[in-house]
């Protein structure tokens, strides 16, 4: 009998682990086709979602990186981790992400929204407001598109250009609370106090409203 040499015993002990680990309903099997791949991929981007915003950050991120994991190339997760990281202190992971999202969706209006505001939040400079602007341009922009440059603008203190870009993504879309408390922080930052009704108001609304906001403050 031949002597078992270290890399023999781990390849046994990884078989063992293997074997005994229960198959996660969500991990394609061999064979499975880039379809099966990608939907499973989507699967987990969307169970990340709703962890984050039950305010389960760590799971979310497990999720995430089990999508990229299946598909490097998943716009939407890249989004995701980006602006998770970000809210976790972590701006070099962030701009990582957001550099891969928009590498791999140029014309995608999230992946150019979230490239500016993580860029704009690890330099504090204005230089990423190019990649929001952008979007802007694009006939598919939204609520969020403004809401976005409107976090920009609040890293950069530029607390009224922030009210107006969160006021323009509220007459997109009025039911967009993210955008009235932005607007409250904007008005509260610039020295204006009636900003404290739309933070109430849209705390009222939605209780999470602020969930996901950079550069927002209720400190003038």
């Amino acid at each position: 009998m031949k002597p078992l040499t270290l890399a023999s015993v781990t390849l046994a002990v990884l078989l063992v682990a293997c074997a005994s680990r229960p198959a996660d309903p969500d991990s394609p099997g061999p064979g499975a086709s880039a379809g099966d791949i990608a939907a499973a991929a989507d699967r987990l981007a969307a169970r990340a979602r709703e962890l984050d915003q039950a305010g389960q950050a760590d799971a979310a991120l497990r999720e995430l990186d089990g999508a990229l994991h299946l598909q490097p190339t998943h716009v939407q997760a890249r989004v995701d981790r980006a602006w998770l990281h970000l809210r976790a202190g972590r701006p070099a992971q962030a701009l990582a992400d957001a550099d891969r999202a928009l590498l791999f969706g140029p014309n995608d209006p999230a992946a150019r929204t979230t490239r500016c505001v993580v860029q704009v939040a690890s330099e504090r400079s204005d230089a990423g407001l190019k990649h929001c602007q952008y979007a802007l341009l694009s006939p598919g922009h939204d609520a969020a598109t403004h809401t976005a440059l409107g976090q920009a603008l609040l890293v950069l203190g530029r607390h009224r250009e922030a009210a107006t870009s969160f006021e323009r993504a509220l007459a997109a879309e009025p039911s967009h609370m993210p955008a009235l408390y932005g607007r409250g922080a904007a008005r509260l930052q610039a020295g204006d106090a009636a900003g404290q009704a739309d933070l109430d108001e849209a705390l009222r609304q939605s209780p999470r409203a602020a969930h996901g906001l950079v550069g927002v403050s209720t400190r003038p």
